[in-house]
């Protein structure tokens, strides 16, 4: 098994089983920079000790190696051919340079004009279109060897004024990258950033050096080649961000170190190195890296740092983490309570709530703060957790809940740093990590929601003074709020919406009471029924109680329970036996 065929079976294994290179590292002691060298194929002849390690992972490799197409043109180094994974020699410049050309710009037509300005940029022959067609004809015998001399090129096309050089994605390197970037755009976006990070890890594999690195300088500085090499460069900045933000700054650190030494003076990639230095606890290192740098923009270029590249270096010396710094980012959190069982009806309200959602635009241009507001036991909570369910995957960041005990009579209603240190743990902020004041810990909750897209459901709050410290500080987050105040102070000062609440109709009342005890047993009795839902004075939290009490007792008659206490007794109490002292709280969405 030669170098290629050892690169590809390795990274067939670590393909499927769903490794990243940083991943097998850790799981097979090897150095990840030895394991992108091998799946390069730049590996002819490993150390024993590394065959173990890998054969431990892996088991061992088979002989036969991969399908691959059996022809491939590599341009993300030096110009590479092969055919059945067998290195074809191009040895000609002329040749080497019109392949390289078209190859940049695959499936799209090169004009006779434009190549001719390519491989002549001074002084062309007068033969020179003469030339070019018997370069064309010497590829199009490398390319393809099997055709007939009169059978039209498959490869290699004359089409119109130029000619096109026609691979598919997996026979040309430069379409890989660009289909792996893309895969990776979609993942982040989408709010996958370890599917990302995986698609970002793969597309950058299939460089092996600038673009093109042994043609003339004419062919490395074409625009093609230098568009590619910004998406490199963009790549592996999206990478490192990526990776640092999943407290994995070791691999961004040698992905940035291997770009700079080709890119000494791209201040953005030396940046983010010390950012990722720094994450990985090389702070002298990092320190040291902006005084190279420093140093070299000014022999050379006669200019100062810019402003990117002293934040970094000012946050290190002040050690205080930026966005990128942090050794790992905060958790998704997913609290929202059960949904209702049964929930039904409330279509006005959910509509309402959809709406004050979408006048905020996508992207979000404002923070959304909507409030219900209603007397105890109207339904408030149970509307409120209801449609945080059902617009939850609009929040990729997350969901909080919190429950800030505004009118509990158990206790004292939530204050503002009790909230914030709960609301700090959800975000996953260490214990030593949460600062020591109330306001310094809102501030960091701030922060963190900052650029975040989370949705926030304050359960029960007493009144806007208790609520208004909790609200983010930007646009993409969303508040909900539920209270028996009427909160005008929000409406004034926070631009909220709200809305109260009315008691739900008597078919909707129906239908939730027909969700807890069956509808076949509520539609066999209508007129308990009705008297059930009037004693209840149509408050969801009692009629889900009284529901409970019959869905517990299936041979108790309706009629029985809809006369077996005074009208007002399940109003308020969770149990009937007598009228209630205080307005009790029941467990889950239900009860508010």
């Amino acid at each position: 098994m030669d170098g290629e065929q050892l690169g590809d079976w390795l990274r067939r294994c670590r393909r499927a089983a769903g490794l990243t290179q940083h991943e097998l590292a850790v799981r097979s002691g090897l150095a990840e920079r030895a394991l992108r060298d091998i799946e390069r194929g730049q590996v002819r002849h490993p150390h024993p000790r590394t065959m173990r390690a890998l054969t431990a992972v892996f088991g061992p490799p088979d002989a036969t190696p991969a399908h691959r197409p059996p022809l491939t043109v590599g341009v993300l180094g030096s110009l590479t051919v092969h055919r059945d994974g067998q290195p074809i020699e191009i040895g000609q410049p002329m040749l080497r340079a019109l392949l390289g050309l078209l190859a940049l710009q695959p499936g799209q037509t090169v004009s006779r004009e434009h190549i001719v300005d390519v491989l002549w940029p001074e002084n062309p022959p007068p033969t020179c279109l003469k030339l070019l067609q018997g370069y064309v004809g010497q590829l199009r015998s490398i390319l393809e060897p099997q055709r007939t001399p009169r059978a039209p090129a498959q490869v290699l096309s004359l089409v119109g004024n130029g000619y096109q050089l026609r691979l598919t994605g997996e026979q040309l390197d430069l379409a890989q990258f660009n289909d792996r970037l893309a895969r990776a755009r979609d993942a982040r976006t989408g709010g996958a950033a370890e599917t990302a990070l995986r698609e970002l890890e793969q597309a950058l594999a299939c460089w092996r050096g600038p673009v093109l690195a042994d043609a003339p300088p004419n062919l490395r500085q074409h625009p093609a080649a230098a568009a590619a090499a910004r998406r490199r460069i963009a790549a592996v900045l999206t990478y490192a961000d990526t990776a640092i933000e999943r407290g994995r700054p070791e691999p961004a650190c040698e992905r940035l170190q291997e770009l700079l030494a080709e890119e000494p003076l791209h201040e953005a990639l030396a940046a983010r190195l010390m950012r990722a230095l720094a994450a990985s606890g090389q702070r002298a290192s990092a320190l040291d890296l902006f005084a190279a740098t420093r140093a070299r923009l000014a022999d050379e270029l006669g200019i100062e740092p810019d402003a990117a590249l002293h934040e970094a270096y000012l946050d290190i010396l002040r050690a205080r983490p930026a966005e990128a710094e942090r050794p790992r980012a905060p958790a998704v959190p997913a609290q929202l309570p059960l949904d209702v069982p049964g929930f039904s009806g409330r279509g006005p309200e959910l509509r309402w709530l959809d709406a004050a959602l979408a006048a905020a635009g996508d992207p979000p241009r404002s923070l959304v703060v909507a409030a219900l507001t209603g007397t105890p036991g109207c339904g408030k909570t149970a509307v409120a957790v209801h449609w945080a369910h059902r617009v939850a995957h609009r929040f990729p960041d997350g969901q909080l809940y919190l429950d800030l005990r505004g009118f509990d009579p158990g206790g004292p209603a939530m204050g503002p740093a009790e909230a914030a240190r709960t609301l700090l743990e959800a975000l996953d902020v260490p214990p030593d990590g949460i600062p020591a004041t109330p306001q310094a810990q809102l501030g960091l909750y701030r922060s963190l929601l900052a650029g975040r897209r989370v949705l926030i459901l304050l359960d029960n709050a007493r009144d806007a003074e208790q609520v208004r410290p909790l609200l983010p500080g930007s646009p993409g987050c969303t508040v909900l709020v539920t209270s028996r105040d009427q909160l005008r102070g929000l409406l004034a000062t926070s631009n909220a919406r709200l809305l109260t609440l009315d008691l739900p109709s008597p078919h909707d009342a129906r239908r939730l009471l027909a969700a807890r005890i069956g509808a076949q047993r509520t539609a066999a009795e209508p007129a308990a029924v009705e008297e059930i839902i009037a004693r209840c004075a149509r408050l969801p939290l009692a009629l889900a109680i009284v529901g409970a009490r019959a869905a517990t007792r299936p041979r108790l008659a309706l009629p029985a329970i809809s006369t077996s206490w005074p009208p007002g007794t399940w109003t308020g109490s969770a149990a009937p036996t007598r009228p209630p002292t205080r307005a009790p709280r029941s467990p889950g969405p239900t009860a508010r």
